[in-house]
């Protein structure tokens, strides 16, 4: 058996050299603390590769934790030489005391001596008494912090133990330059205003009242057609028209009596002008019958309940061309506006707009109203926005799959930087298409409850061999807490790890 005395600047190289060199079958490696082999657990794995392959046995000396860990999980054996001696016991000290009081022999007569002997004996048994009891007090006080101890101890083995666990995983860069094609949201509304602007310019128009009249059949049962443009006429004899033409349903017959059928129909007076616009008439006739002598005449009648209005016979003021463009352009403006910041305030935080995918569509514009005397108009507008947008983890989502379809399904994100500097929208399929810039810092996910459950009641040798023993770690740092525990608590809340 060949002992070899490793330097701390040994590299692994000159190690392996060694070990082949030697003549001997079995090596003793002894190696120092904070050596340049103890740097990482590969170091060991090619130091056992080397010697199982020149048929060399191998064991290492070390008082270094860290070189003992990665021993064991390297499968070498080791050991730390400090504990090869027996180990120191304890004794109890029992300190014993004997107090014997003397009395003291005086000369004198036989009565005297009696009596002092008396009197003697009388304190021996006092001090006797007083010394039984201040024995059964020390006796107590010590039983009670002996148990005060002991109940101390189990709760400081119970309730102190911790172990905290910093694992620094191996961190591997990745990144990506080029689209990705996700899910999107629109965002969306519609929206109208109407508003007052300036005329400049007048112009005479002529309209027609308007209205509806029910026209009811009180004649027969049989149905009545009427033509578009036939002629109602009021008590006063203004004529309004059939906008389009009718069907009245026939009246029904009930024990004898007529109950009269009836269907509402829009109508528009004969001519223009505001004597057309009438309040509502109880009864319009219809002229043609009577006027052909027909029976249907009393039969067939009409009723308005609301008035008639809308018309107009006169000079109003209207909008020039220029004006028209001015209020136009100020209601898109305001439109546009009011479905922005609506819109906007109402999308959630975590979703990113696509700002040059948002489309605006003016739907409709119209006059409403020309004054006859005020110097205005009124402009009606009705508008819709569509806002595109997409949640930023949907993306990095993306691009972490992309990720690990390279480097492994083992590996997790654990930081980045994303920039998109284009995006196009499809509407009907909700997708978007973004160009990003990707640099992401991946590490090897450990399950941190499968860890804790393997670690739990581990001496910390063992401990350490089981951390190294993880894929993708790169160092660790274990401590136990308080300083004499030496074990990893069987309560896995006890338990705490970090990963970096």
């Amino acid at each position: 058996m060949k002992k070899l005395f490793l330097k701390k600047d040994a590299a692994v190289p000159s190690v392996i050299e060694q070990i082949l060199s030697a003549k001997d079958s079995t090596i003793v490696l002894v190696i120092p603390r904070n050596a340049v082999v103890a740097s990482s657990l590969d170091n060991f794995h090619t130091i056992r590769t080397e010697a199982d392959s020149a048929q060399k046995t191998i064991f290492i000396e070390t008082v270094d934790n860290r070189v003992l860990a990665f021993a064991k999980a390297a499968k070498i054996e080791a050991a730390n030489p400090l504990f090869a001696g027996p180990r120191r016991s304890l004794s109890d000290i029992v300190i014993s005391e004997n107090n014997t009081p003397e009395a003291d022999e005086t000369e004198g007569g036989k009565d005297e001596e009696e009596e002092e002997e008396g009197l003697n004996e009388r304190i021996q048994e006092r001090f006797s008494a007083q010394k039984a009891r201040w024995t059964l007090r020390r006796t107590m006080l010590f039983s009670g912090v002996v148990v005060l101890l002991l109940v101390a101890g189990i709760g400081a083995v119970r309730l102190l133990p911790r172990a905290d666990i910093q694992i620094i995983a191996k961190k591997v860069p990745w990144e990506y330059a080029d689209t990705i094609t996700i899910a999107s949201q629109i965002f969306s509304d519609t929206k109208n205003i109407q508003k007052t602007y300036p005329a400049s310019e007048q112009k005479r128009i002529t309209k027609k009242a308007t209205g509806m009249v029910t026209l009811f059949n009180e004649y027969s049962s049989a149905p009545q057609k009427l033509v578009a443009s036939t002629r109602l006429e009021t008590p006063d004899k203004r004529i309004y028209r059939l906008d389009e033409g009718v069907v009245i349903p026939g009246a029904k017959i009930e024990a004898g009596k007529i109950i009269p059928s009836s269907v509402t129909v829009a109508v528009t007076a004969n001519k223009p002008g505001g004597e057309y616009n009438i309040g509502p008439v109880e009864k319009f006739v219809i002229p043609g019958f009577r006027e052909s002598r027909l029976p249907q005449y009393d039969g067939f009648y009409g009723k308005s309940d609301l008035p008639m209005s809308g018309g107009f016979d006169g000079e109003i003021w209207y909008p020039s061309d220029e004006d028209f463009a001015l209020a136009e352009k100020d209601i898109e403006e305001q439109l546009r506006a009011a479905l922005e910041v609506f819109i906007r305030t109402n999308i959630p935080d975590e979703f990113v707009i696509i700002e040059n995918e948002i489309q605006y569509e003016l739907m409709r514009k119209e006059i409403m109203e020309e004054h006859p005397q005020e110097k205005e108009f009124a402009l009606f507008a009705e508008a819709a926005m569509s806002m595109p947008a997409y949640r930023e983890a949907d993306a990095i989502d993306a691009l972490t799959k992309k990720a690990q379809s390279e480097l492994g399904d083992g590996y997790a994100l654990k930081e980045y930087s994303l920039d998109v500097s284009a995006s196009s929208a499809d509407f009907e399929k909700a997708l978007l298409v973004l160009t990003t810039t990707f640099s992401g810092t991946f590490t090897r996910a450990i399950d941190t409850k499968n860890f804790r459950e393997r670690a739990a009641g581990k001496e910390e040798i063992d401990l350490r061999a089981l951390v190294f023993s993880l894929p993708g770690v790169e160092s660790a740092r274990i401590s136990l807490w308080p300083i004499w525990v030496s074990r990893v608590p069987e309560n896995q809340d006890k338990i705490r790890i970090s990963i970096d």
